[in-house]
């Protein structure tokens, strides 16, 4: 486990590619939260330091160190944490001070975790970015129809079209440079990268700069178009009858 998060946060490539990926940033606001439960995390050690062991200090630090590589690692961090405070406080003298004050420092920090963990500061898909339309007709195209498909999208895809192969997926540890290189030359010169790779449809959001640049593109045609997005493919595919058109 830990040799695969080495090789992907390693990788200057996903890093770049993959937001959940990158390293916290306090231009973020699971940046600065995290940045925020670290900080109560020692403050709690310090006034608590007669109760903090050795074996404490490694755990945290072991999850502390991904947490600070990867966002997408903050959640070890979060698991391990209030786990190891709690006991700071489970092995405390009570006798001199009011009851039920002692979890107060845990519940904070629970409550800064559980802000953490919510999928719209992390910044991924939702079911709202699901494209039904563009997977009807993905899915609708000949089996073994190779897609350019906007990555976030692969999945989605993948699920309603299961026959049709889409470029790069969520599994971007498989894939090596090259090909994300290719992905990323799609934005400057999409026309020639399909050719290389021999993509038979493009399918994107509007405002995706593929999309833009395929369209004025000669030989390729508009498959669908809706709220959701596009399917372009080439014409050849359509003047065979494959493709149905909306």
């Amino acid at each position: 486990m830990w040799a695969y998060v080495w090789d992907i946060t390693s990788d200057p490539v996903i890093r770049t590619q993959i937001t959940e990926w990158a390293a916290p940033s306090l231009g973020t606001v699971a940046g600065v939260l995290g940045l925020l439960s670290v900080l109560g995390v020692v403050v709690v050690a310090w006034r608590r330091r007669a109760q903090v062991r050795a074996i404490d200090v490694v755990w945290l630090v072991l999850f502390l160190v991904p947490a600070v590589a990867s966002q997408r690692a903050i959640v070890w961090w979060a698991l391990t944490a209030p786990v190891v405070v709690a006991g700071w406080l489970a092995a405390e003298d009570r006798t001199d001070r009011a009851p039920g004050r002692g979890g107060v420092p845990v519940v904070v920090l629970l409550g800064v975790v559980a802000v953490l963990a919510l999928p719209w500061l992390r910044g991924g898909p939702t079911l709202d970015d699901a494209p039904p339309g563009v997977a009807d007709a993905v899915a609708a195209l000949p089996d073994g129809t190779r897609v350019m498909a906007y990555q976030p999208w692969s999945s989605w895809l993948e699920k309603e079209a299961p026959d049709s192969p889409v470029y790069v997926d969520a599994r971007i540890e498989l894939f090596p440079a090259e090909v994300w290189g290719a992905y990323d030359r799609l934005l400057v010169d999409a026309p020639r990268v399909l050719d290389e790779v021999d993509a038979q449809a493009v399918a994107g959001p509007t405002s995706w700069a593929p999309i833009g640049s395929v369209r004025a593109t000669a030989g390729w045609e508009v498959a669908y178009e809706g709220p959701d997005g596009v399917l372009l493919v080439r014409e050849a595919l359509l003047g065979e009858g494959h493709a149905d058109q909306p």
